[in-house]
C-alpha cells in the first residue's frame, strides 16, 4: 500500500552559487567547501523513482553513524517511518550517483536542497527529522557559512505550520535543527535584528498547547540559553513577561508552563537577570494559587541546588521573602513544598556564606520544630529530613 516518491533532490547541472537564498550576516559563501557548493547549487530538480520494496540492499540507507536509529526503523509498519527510510535511501543514492563521499556535509547539503523542493508535510517531516540527526555532526565553519540560507529555509517551513494543522514531528525536528544552528554561530550575529526576531519566534513554542512541541522547544532553548548569553537574556525576559502578567486567576496553564521552563534558564543568567527572574517567581508565590505556588516553590528549590550567581545577600533576601509567605495552615499540603524550598535555600546560603547561613539557620530549626507537630505525616517527614540534611551538610 505504501509507496512514496523520495524527496526532490538536485541532479545534473552544477553551478557555483547556492540554490538557497543567500546574503545577510556578512556570510561569504564563496569561501565554502566545494562539495557543499556542488550539492546545494543545482537548480534542476527531479523526483527519484518511488520505492516499491522495503527489502533494501545493505548500505542503501547510508553508512553515517548519525542514521543508526533510522536503520532500526527499516521494517517498521508505520508510514512515517517508511517515509524517513525512503527519503534517506533517495538522498544516499543521489550523493553516490554524483560521485560524492557520504559525509555530514554532503547529507546536510542534500537534505536542505530536498527540503527546499518538498511541498508535502510528510516529506518535509521526514527530511527535517534526518536533518536534525545529521546537523550536530556538521563542521562549525560550514554551519556558519551557510547560516543565512539554511536558517531562512528552516524558518520558512516552520512558519508555514502556523496556518495549518500543526505537524508535531515536523515542528520538533525543525526546533532541534534551528537551535543547533544558532548555537554554532559567531556571537557577533546576536546583534542582527533578523536573528533576534528568529529567537523571539522560537520562544512562543515554549508555551505551546501541545506538550511534545512545548517540551521540544524548552529543551532546545534551554541548551541555547546555556551556550549563548544573549539568547539567555532574551528568553528569560520573555518568561518574566509571562509571569508578570499572571494575576492569580484560575487560567494558569501558561504560567505553569513558564515556571517549569524558567528553572532551566536562571542558572545561566547574569546576576541582574537572575534577581529579576527570582523576584517574578516570588511574586507568583504571594498570589497563593495552590498549583502555581507549588510549581514556583519547586522551581526555586531546583535553582538553589544548581550553580548560579546568587550571592549570599540575595539568598538571604529570598529566604526572608519565603518565610514571609509561610502557609497559614501548616497542615496544608503546600507546606511540604515550601519546607523543601526553605531547606534548600538555607543549605545554599550556608554554602555561599557559611557564617550567615549558620546565624540564620535558627529560623529553619524553628519552622521544622513547629512542623513536626503537624497531623500530616508527609510534613512531619520532610521536617525531620530537612533538619537532618542541614545539620549533616553544614554543621561542623
Amino acid at each position: 500500500k505504501h509507496r512514496l516518491d523520495a524527496a526532490a533532490v538536485v541532479r545534473s547541472k552544477r553551478q557555483k552559487t547556492s540554490a538557497l537564498p543567500t546574503g545577510g550576516l556578512g556570510v561569504a559563501l564563496k569561501n565554502l567547501d566545494d562539495k557543499t557548493d556542488n550539492l546545494m547549487a543545482d537548480d534542476e530538480v527531479t523526483h527519484i523513482s518511488a520505492l516499491s520494496t522495503w527489502t533494501i540492499a545493505t548500505g542503501a540507507a547510508g553508512t553515517l553513524p548519525s542514521f543508526d536509529r533510522v536503520r532500526k526503523l527499516w521494517n517498521s509498519p508505520l508510514d512515517s517511518h517508511k517515509e524517513v527510510c525512503a527519503v534517506l535511501t533517495a538522498i544516499t543514492e543521489v550523493i553516490k550517483s554524483q560521485g560524492e563521499e557520504e559525509s555530514p556535509i554532503a547529507y546536510f547539503a542534500a537534505l536542505l536542497t530536498a527540503l527546499e523542493t518538498a511541498s508535502i508535510t510528510e516529506q518535509q517531516t521526514a527530511i527535517s527529522y534526518l536533518l536534525s540527526l545529521v546537523i550536530p555532526t556538521v563542521p562549525q565553519n560550514i554551519l556558519r557559512a551557510k547560516f543565512a540560507p539554511s536558517s531562512k529555509l528552516l524558518f520558512s517551513v516552520l512558519e508555514g505550520q502556523s496556518n495549518k494543522e500543526v505537524s508535531v514531528a515536523l515542528v520538533r525536528a525543525l526546533l532541534s535543527s534551528i537551535s543547533h544552528l544558532l548555537v554554532q554561530q559567531d556571537p557577533a550575529i546576536w546583534t542582527e535584528p533578523s536573528v533576534l526576531h528568529m529567537l523571539q519566534y522560537l520562544v512562543q513554542f515554549v508555551f505551546h498547547v501541545k506538550p511534545k512541541i512545548r517540551h521540544a522547544a524548552q529543551r532546545s532553548l534551554a541548551q541555547l540559553s546555556k551556550d549563548v548569553p544573549t539568547a539567555c537574556a532574551i528568553v528569560l525576559r520573555s518568561c518574566v513577561g509571562k509571569l508578570d502578567c499572571y494575576t492569580g486567576s484560575k487560567e494558569a496553564q501558561v504560567t505553569l508552563h513558564t515556571i517549569s521552563f524558567i528553572r532551566y534558564i536562571l542558572p545561566h543568567s547574569t546576576e541582574a537577570d537572575l534577581r529579576t527572574g527570582i523576584e517574578s517567581i516570588l511574586r507568583v508565590v504571594t498570589l497563593r494559587h495552590t498549583k502555581v505556588t507549588s510549581a514556583a516553590l519547586q522551581a526555586l528549590c531546583s535553582v538553589f541546588k544548581q550553580e548560579t550567581l546568587i550571592t549570599g545577600e540575595m539568598q538571604g533576601q529570598i529566604l526572608m521573602s519565603l518565610y514571609s509567605n509561610k502557609p497559614a495552615n501548616l497542615d496544608h499540603p503546600i507546606t511540604t513544598v515550601w519546607l523543601e524550598a526553605l531547606s534548600s535555600g538555607y543549605t545554599r546560603l550556608a554554602k555561599v556564606e557559611p557564617k550567615l547561613g549558620i546565624i540564620m539557620a535558627h529560623s529553619l530549626f524553628s519552622i521544622c520544630t513547629e512542623s513536626v507537630l503537624s497531623k500530616n505525616s508527609d510534613i512531619v517527614q520532610i521536617s525531620l529530613v530537612s533538619l537532618e540534611e542541614f545539620c549533616v551538610t553544614n554543621l561542623p
